[in-house]
């Protein structure tokens, strides 16, 4: 769902806006909010830029009382895609709406169309969920093992790589569309999730 500039309310079916907003001091391309097992992770790109100074995350529950949640400077000058991110690492529960403030070095602003992200209870370890068959786990602490299986409890070939961050890159080998239950050791426990695999 989404709200534009005139406060009409706009439904979509994921929380994704792209396409460009008139009077804006930068061409937007688009803007996410994604919901991670770490927090929010929001993104957008710009296809150029002119004399623009900064972007303000907004956040908001309602979404008629707004808070800044993080800045970052801008490029300024530039005339090729852009991509910026941020994370919010102290979301709200439920469902919270977001929107970028975009200022320009002569003080003119600009709003985006508003996003929002339902941020789903109890522990997350897998994302994005669901997938492609590529996702990425995210666990505080040392990992024994990764182990998939399909819906008949099967384990399934994948390709792991560690990232930074107690992260791990997980891959499923030839991953067929279905659901997979993702099994995390850490010493003596037992941490699970499913996901669902939507075809690459």
């Amino acid at each position: 769902m989404g709200i534009n500039g005139y406060g009409n309310t706009l439904l979509m079916d994921n929380v994704v806006f792209t396409g460009t907003a008139s009077n804006l001091p930068v061409e937007l391309l688009a803007f996410h909010a994604t919901d991670q097992p770490n927090g929010v992770w929001l993104d957008w790109s710009t296809g150029s830029e002119l004399n623009t100074d900064r972007f303000e995350v907004e956040r908001s529950s309602d979404p008629r009382s707004w808070a800044v949640i993080g800045v970052r400077s801008a490029q300024g000058q530039s005339f090729t895609t852009t991509r910026y991110g941020l994370l919010d690492a102290n979301p709200l529960s439920g469902l919270s709406y977001y929107r970028l403030h975009m200022l320009d070095l002569d003080g003119s602003d600009a709003y985006s169309e508003v996003v929002s992200v339902l941020r789903k209870s109890g522990e997350r370890y897998c994302y994005p969920n669901p997938n492609s068959g590529s996702f990425t786990v995210s666990v505080a602490g040392s990992v024994a093992t990764i182990e998939v299986v399909d819906a008949t409890g099967r384990p399934v070939p994948t390709s792991i790589s560690p990232a930074a961050d107690d992260r791990w890159v997980v891959d499923i080998l030839g991953a067929a569309p279905g659901m997979y239950l993702v099994r995390i050791r850490t010493g003596e426990d037992l941490k699970q999730e499913r996901i669902l695999v939507t075809g690459r």
